[in-house]
């Protein structure tokens, strides 16, 4: 940790990064051809074919040309010029590397014309290329590793800056960063970044576009890709395999800013930690199969129970597994093949696990809305939501979570038109606050066997309006209403409850609120039951004090 404090203080501070000299090292006879008979095309000269290094070539070098590397270098690349140039390599497996972290194989100090550097690899240096430009610079199909830090974009200030676009790359391996952007603009499509320290963080206002990219599990951070006070626009990522705390940390996230069409899945702890953040929208989205950060937790075996027909039939409450995800299809929510899964991790429910297993936590954030979103087996919570205002979630389905499928704590919460079925705590709890749940199916939501709920929503102190909800088979009741005082502010009607012990339970001796819900199939010949001296549930966790966790 403090090797990465050291390295963003020098690229803060660091005369090396501004008023380093950029003049090229090299004497009278580096400039010439390595034959002074050779004539020079200069709108594509070859190093060291045709001239001995990258530095000499950019002399020569006319703008719009080509400068193209045949062989191996080492050299300390510095593009300081107004010209436009495109420096490539013949194949991927030529590599420019720099023996020390004095230095990097590429500066880019451009202040005009356009830089493109292509199907390269380049390894080793503090930087494998460190960006102070404010014009467009493409890194196309390079393998970046090997480096301090692989690509280092501070442009500062960054909305000010034109994009830093990294294409069609691979960059793994770097001690420190995978990529760093520090008050810029970058923008990252269809590349991996796997196996560095961190693999991609983004300060000081960055504005940051994340596009069908792979996000793997970073080896020092806790999670796979961490942005603070910044813009963000992700579409069609993944994150998974987090070996820390998640997949992504969002802190204060400007309004505006949108997750789509991505998947945070298999990572020890939460998917995704949003905080203090507001405006930001996630669409389309799955938070599948997060789960325990200490395996010791959990054990391995084979998922049961098992029905007649060799399917499992309850999958998700309890198996976390990269072979269950393959068969998370649209319309495909209960049985799994049990033939289909393997390498299983089981992880029962338990409270003294470290960080649970959850899909999305929402902290001290507001104005968020997700819609069409999944989160589903999850070893704990799907949605969990904290310390936050007018948090919107539509039409999206939470299934197979191993307590609720969302959680609100001391939160204003809107739920709509969603489908929460089969989680072994409940659909959905609130805890203090304001909670609106309308239009949404909650099925099927059954108590594990370990004297836990099974509830289809479930409040304590809290102000709630539950507006034609249909709720069926839920253990205990369809409504579980718990207040130390009684709130006036209840609004339930038109719900259609089935199949449980109870319709509806309060803790109030009072019906006020409470109209035109229908009840069939009720276990124990009861609407509405008051019952003053019903155990109360235990207060959910704190998440805020949890994540990230302090080692």
């Amino acid at each position: 940790m403090k090797s990465i404090f050291l390295f963003i203080f020098s690229l803060i501070f660091s005369n090396h990064l501004y008023s380093k000299s950029v003049s090229t090292p090299i004497n009278d006879g580096d400039i010439g051809p390595l034959n002074p008979l050779h004539e020079i095309n200069e709108n594509h000269i070859k190093v060291p074919d045709d001239m001995p290094t990258v530095n000499a070539a950019l002399i020569r070098i006319k703008s719009g040309g080509v400068i193209e590397i045949t062989k191996n270098i080492s050299e300390n690349i510095k593009i300081n010029t107004t010209k436009a140039i495109k420096i490539r390599g013949t194949n991927q497996s030529v590599t420019v590397s720099y023996p020390t972290l004095e230095d990097a194989p590429f500066h880019i100090y451009q202040t005009s014309g356009q830089i493109h550097i292509s199907n390269l690899t380049i390894q080793g240096g503090i930087y494998g290329a460190l960006v102070l430009s404010r014009v467009p610079v493409t890194f196309s199909s390079v393998v970046i590793t090997g480096a301090n830090a692989g690509i280092v974009v501070n442009q500062q200030p960054g909305y000010e800056s034109k994009r830093t676009l990294i294409e069609n790359s691979t960059i793994t391996g770097n001690t420190l960063f995978g990529v760093l952007s520090r008050g810029s603009l970058v923008s990252i499509s269809k590349s991996v970044l796997t196996n560095n320290g961190t693999n991609f963080e983004a300060i000081l206002n960055s504005r940051i576009f994340l596009n069908e990219s792979y996000f793997g599990p970073s080896t020092e951070a806790a999670f796979n890709a961490m942005i603070s006070h910044s813009s963000l626009f992700v579409d069609r990522c993944l994150f998974p395999f987090s070996k820390g705390s998640g997949g992504m940390l969002l802190e204060d996230i400007a309004d505006g800013s949108s997750i789509v069409n991505s998947n945070f899945q298999l990572n020890r702890g939460a998917g995704l930690i949003l905080k203090n953040s507001y405006g930001v929208r996630i669409t389309n989205t799955k938070f599948v199969a997060n789960h325990p950060r200490k395996h010791s937790d959990c054990k391995t075996g084979s998922p049961t129970p098992q029905s007649n027909d060799g399917t499992t039939t309850a999958p998700g409450l309890y198996v976390v597994s990269a072979q269950v995800l393959k068969n998370l299809k649209p319309g495909r929510k209960t049985a799994i093949p049990a033939g289909e899964i393997s390498n299983i991790l089981i992880c029962p429910p338990n409270q003294n696990m470290d960080i649970k297993g959850t899909g999305l936590v929402v902290t001290n954030s507001s104005h968020i809305t997700i819609s069409n979103a999944e989160f589903s087996f999850n070893t704990e919570t799907g949605l969990f939501i904290e310390n936050s205002a007018q948090i919107f979630v539509k039409q999206s389905q939470g299934s197979y979570n191993a307590n609720y499928a969302i959680t609100s704590v001391n939160s204003k919460s809107f739920i709509s038109q969603g489908l929460y079925e089969s989680n072994m705590g409940g659909a959905i709890r609130a805890y203090k606050g304001d909670i609106s749940v309308t239009r949404s199916s909650l099925l099927s939501n059954l108590p594990f066997p370990d004297n836990r709920f099974g509830v289809g929503i479930l409040t304590e102190d809290s102000v709630r309006e539950m507006i034609s909800n249909t709720i069926s088979q839920s253990g205990l009741t369809g409504i579980y209403l718990v207040d130390s005082v009684c709130f006036p502010a209840t609004n339930l009607r038109n719900n259609k409850i089935t199949q449980s012990d109870f319709g509806i339970v309060w803790t109030c001796p009072t019906q006020n609120g409470i109209s035109n819900n229908t009840y069939s199939a009720i276990k124990v010949e009861n609407e509405f039951y008051y019952h003053g001296n019903y155990p109360k549930p235990s207060p959910p966790p704190v998440i805020s004090e949890d994540y990230p966790p302090s080692s």
